[in-house]
């Protein structure tokens, strides 16, 4: 019955029919296979069921049908092909779409697609309004291993087209003029590339996460910013302070150095004053002692008066001299009471300058609370 279906013998089969021959042991499949309606409407006639899953034609652990061994199989040859694949599919074809199965996840269309002649098979196929008005039926949609869902275009395109374009270009013109939407989606928020035709549900869902995407990038956003606007004033704090530590270091210096000059200038005024004493004292001893020689040539009583006279006069030149040393004394204590009195003018003067900065960096601290709040109230409500 097997060989006697697949060459579409008619007379044999009833024969063999009326011999005994058991029924779904494949041949159908090979009549369906070889588009012989007389033999398969002969078979179904006689307890072969149009739904038998044929272990002998199966792809893997999938018995096939036999329409879907005639979608996968199914080769042109005569001139009478055409009307005999229509005939056999009319007979084979199920009546409601609910009726219709699949090997491996794939649907008759499915196998159609991948038949060596799946532009004449698929065009066969399309012509009965039972295909093609459930063509967008969620039966025709294939799922692979990495759970993404192809429509028929999309099966077509995406995993047979690498093979052969023109081909592919050829089945989905077909296929979209029968109305065959393109699906291609995950029934996950994460869609593969070139996503389209997402379920309601699905679509919804990927939506809330290119939300949530979109919210967690914006707060990210929001946070960077208050992070480059908190380091730049974190920068601005450090170069001002930098900027005062380096003033109070050049300020004490001046007034280390300025008050180095004063002690060094009141020494050198001291010692330049001893000088001079030592230097008069000298010349007045001189002037003694000749005037005292002089004495002594003069007479005894003269020597003694002119004694008394120098005695007087070096007092009185000690005197001059203590009295002008006193005054340069008080001179230079009044120079460095002028001095110190700068010093403690120019300290008051930093330390109000000091006073202001700090005044400006605590105003600054506050318009940068007052710039981070605002930030966040602009984050929060976008």
């Amino acid at each position: 019955m097997f060989y006697a279906s697949r060459s579409g013998h008619v007379e044999t089969a009833e024969l063999l029919i009326q011999a005994g021959a058991k029924g779904d042991d494949g041949s159908l499949h090979e009549a369906a296979r070889e588009a012989h309606p007389q033999v398969i409407e002969l078979l179904l006639a006689n307890g072969h069921r149009v739904d038998f899953p044929s272990a002998i034609h199966a792809e893997g652990l999938f018995g096939r049908t036999a329409l879907e061994e005639l979608c996968l199989n199914a080769t042109p040859g005569a001139d009478d092909w055409q009307t005999r694949i229509r005939q056999s599919i009319g007979l084979l074809l199920p009546a409601t779409v609910a009726e219709i199965s699949q090997s491996g996840g794939k649907a008759m269309l499915h196998l159609a697609l991948e038949n060596e002649h799946s532009v004449a098979v698929t065009r066969e196929l399309l012509t009965f309004s039972a295909v093609w008005e459930n063509i967008n039926h969620p039966i025709y949609l294939y799922k692979d291993a990495q759970g993404y869902v192809y429509s028929p275009t999309k099966y077509a395109e995406l995993l047979l087209g690498a093979d052969n374009e023109k081909k592919c270009q050829q089945l989905t013109k077909l296929l979209r003029a029968r109305k065959c939407k393109d699906r291609f989606y995950a029934h996950t928020v994460i869609q593969p590339e070139g996503a389209v035709g997402l379920p309601e549900e699905v679509a919804e869902a990927v939506n809330k996460q290119k939300r949530a995407d979109h919210e967690q990038r914006e707060e990210l956003k929001r946070r960077d910013a208050i992070a480059v606007h908190q380091r730049a004033i974190e920068a601005e704090d450090y170069e001002r302070n930098l900027k005062l530590a380096k003033e109070r270091h050049n300020l004490l210096m001046r007034q280390l150095k300025e008050e180095e000059n004063a002690e060094r200038q009141v020494a050198t005024n001291k010692q330049a004053m001893a000088v001079r004493h030592a230097q008069e004292l000298q010349r007045e001893r001189q002037d003694a002692l000749r005037a005292e020689n002089k004495i002594r040539l003069e007479g005894v009583d003269e020597e003694g008066a002119r004694r008394r006279r120098n005695a007087a006069s070096e007092q009185q030149a000690e005197l001059t001299h203590q009295g002008n040393l006193l005054r340069s004394q008080n001179a230079a204590l009044k120079s460095k009471l002028d001095n110190e009195q700068q010093i403690i003018n120019a300290r008051a003067a930093a330390a109000r300058k000091e006073y202001d900065l700090q005044v400006a960096l605590g105003e600054q601290k506050v318009q940068s609370e007052k710039d981070q709040a605002y930030y966040r109230k602009q984050g929060y409500s976008g």
